[in-house]
């Protein structure tokens, strides 16, 4: 069962989203959907954070494609706003997740994943730079 999300913009362009963890249910994929609609409607460019440290369950088969579903559904968006998008888990098995999750709709902008957020929030400062 999932936590939640948790989203804060206080650092804007950087836009920041946790998941509470320890699971990640079909309603936290729903929220994390709401709040990537919202920073995209801004119409500015900007970079993401999305923090999984919390996660420690393996997200479900529906799950999974919940999330392949949110990225192919804002696939132009993203391409045309957001910087990059960096993805802190702890997990090797999680990071293969994604792996696999990018694999069915790859991203159209530069996403990465991170075990340390001091890293991701380093590489998110140089794609903001760059782009």
């Amino acid at each position: 069962m999932g936590a939640g999300v948790v989203s804060d913009e206080s650092d804007w362009p950087r836009f920041r989203i946790r998941f509470q963890g320890p699971g990640i249910d079909l309603d936290d994929v729903a929220a994390f959907r709401r709040e990537m609609d919202r920073v995209l409607s801004r119409r500015e460019r900007f970079v993401s954070i999305v923090d999984g440290r919390r996660v420690t369950e393996m997200p479900g088969p529906l799950v999974r494609k919940a999330f392949a579903d949110s990225l192919a559904k804002h696939r132009l968006q993203l391409s045309d706003w957001c910087a990059g998008e960096a993805i802190v888990v702890e997990s090797n098995f999680l990071r293969g997740l994604i792996t696999a999750i990018f694999w069915i709709t790859s991203p159209a902008h530069p996403s990465k994943t991170f075990t340390e957020p001091g890293a991701a929030r380093d590489w998110t400062l140089t794609q903001l730079e760059s782009r």
